[in-house]
């Protein structure tokens, strides 16, 4: 746990001719970020319990080239001083380009700016978690990136949403939407939410996001399914309709909420438009998934809708 090649770094204080090895000191920085000096002050005072509170749910995701030093390094340092070892230590693959590894030295190289530049943040965010195993290496192409966002999050999710807000503005400028006082063509879909939460808890609960990432994208081809079936247009045109016609408009703005909350931890910075643009609350930083419950939005006036995320075109040289 020490080296002897070269002088930079703290030295042992048993042996002064080898220096402590730099994991030793980024290590530690789990426990100085997260306050542990306060238990060393006070082990009863405020600090201290907001530390134990916080240690007692670690745990690591990280890559797979530095497994041992989270996995007997770490674990032997934390058992000498008598701390709480991680909850659990997952180790994810790499993101390679053209089958092989990203490596600067042969040119087989994408950097994250490159992509952020033509497809923003959360697209890209999107594509390596939702396209592959986060266990396995992940294959990276501009070709599959494209088709992603542009089936996923364009066609499917942000047509629904601009779909469904338009035509609520349309057929119903004057009044809100209220929860339905009866499920005539919606329970299907209530019944398909309800089982939402348990699904991306388990995917969680397995770090699995291309699971958890599937089962909201899953409902949003339902939503875009169930207007296809219910046809809000034509309920529009009876008068006799008008009750089913609104219930089929506000299952539909509730199920975008529902997705978009699921959608959040992935898509942090696009799913808040979704929220302005349903004129909801956007969910809280955390617990936000348990808080979830269906009907619970007593009334829906969404706002002008406008895309959420733009398809994606190619740009030339690159494949």
């Amino acid at each position: 746990f020490s080296r002897s090649i070269f002088r930079w770094g703290l030295p042992l204080p048993f042996d002064l001719s080898d220096v402590f090895f730099v994991w030793f000191d980024a290590l530690i920085y789990y426990l100085t970020a997260t306050g542990v000096v306060a238990i060393l002050r006070d082990p009863s005072s405020a600090e201290a319990r907001a530390f134990d509170e916080k240690w007692s749910s670690v745990f690591h995701i990280i890559g797979k080239d530095i497994s041992r030093f989270h996995c007997v390094f770490w674990p032997a340092m934390l058992m000498s001083m008598e701390l709480p070892l991680p909850k659990g230590v997952f180790a994810h693959g790499f993101v390679q380009l053209k089958g092989e590894k990203i490596s600067k030295s042969t040119g087989n190289i994408v950097t994250p700016d490159d992509v952020i530049k033509v497809t923003g943040p959360d697209a890209f965010r999107y594509y390596l978690l939702a396209e592959n195993s986060f266990a396995g290496d992940a294959a990276f192409s501009w070709e599959s990136l494209m088709l992603k966002n542009n089936a996923d999050l364009s066609n499917d999710f942000g047509n629904l949403v601009n779909r469904s807000i338009s035509m609520t503005r349309k057929y119903f400028p004057e009044e809100g939407l209220l929860p339905p006082k009866k499920l005539t063509h919606s329970q299907k879909i209530v019944d398909s939410f309800q089982r939402l939460v348990g699904e991306l808890r388990g995917a969680l609960a397995e770090v699995d996001p291309s699971v958890y990432a599937k089962a909201c994208t899953q409902r949003s081809r339902e939503l875009n399914l169930y207007i296809d079936e219910t046809k809000p247009w034509a309920l529009a045109k009876d008068p006799s309709k008008r009750e089913e016609l609104a219930e089929v408009l506000y299952t539909l703005l509730e199920g975008i909420r529902w997705i978009a909350t699921g959608l959040t931890p992935i898509l942090p910075f696009n799913m808040p438009k979704v929220f302005q643009q349903l004129e909801v609350k956007a969910p809280l930083a955390s617990g936000s998934l348990v808080a979830l419950k269906w009907a619970e939005v007593p009334e829906y006036r969404p706002g002008a809708p406008s895309p959420i995320f733009a398809r994606i075109e190619l740009p030339e040289g690159l494949s």
